[in-house]
């Protein structure tokens, strides 16, 4: 089963944002991470966008969509779901593609946040962290 990520490409972002690409396979969730990063006047996401030939390609993994971007992100924030390994490799492989870019995680219980950097992560948090603790997350790593 193929999942489907939604990737964004990123535009020109103002010096003073820091522009996070948020990867979360469920709309709702990514729609609600996105609100609240959008609404701090010091973080930005990424426009959502589909395929653009003079972008940069990183293929996350065999079971995941393509990333396009146009330039790296300050941050990545990539939500695991509950595809275990398969979302790991995923981490890996973003890891090893988008080198200096710092990966936040966000895991369930399942998965420890000592062995999501193991794979690449910068930090991670669990899924139940509250909207203040992410945004000082964020901020923090930036």
């Amino acid at each position: 089963m193929r999942k489907n990520y939604v990737f964004y490409k990123i535009h020109s972002m103002q010096n003073s944002s820091t522009s996070i690409l948020v990867i979360d396979e469920h709309p709702m969730m990514r729609e609600s991470l996105c609100a609240a990063i959008n609404a701090e006047s010091d973080l930005k996401t990424v426009e959502t966008n589909s395929f653009d030939e003079d972008a940069i390609q990183i293929i996350v993994s065999a079971r995941h969509d393509v990333l396009f971007l146009e330039q790296k992100p300050d941050i990545i924030l990539f939500a695991l779901g509950s595809s275990g390994w398969g979302d790991l490799l995923a981490l890996k492989n973003l890891h090893n593609n988008l080198l200096g870019t710092p990966i936040l995680v966000l895991t369930s219980d399942e998965i420890s946040g000592k062995e999501v950097k193991r794979f690449g992560a910068y930090a991670a948090l669990n899924k139940t962290v509250s909207r203040n603790k992410l945004l000082e997350t964020l901020r923090s790593i930036h």
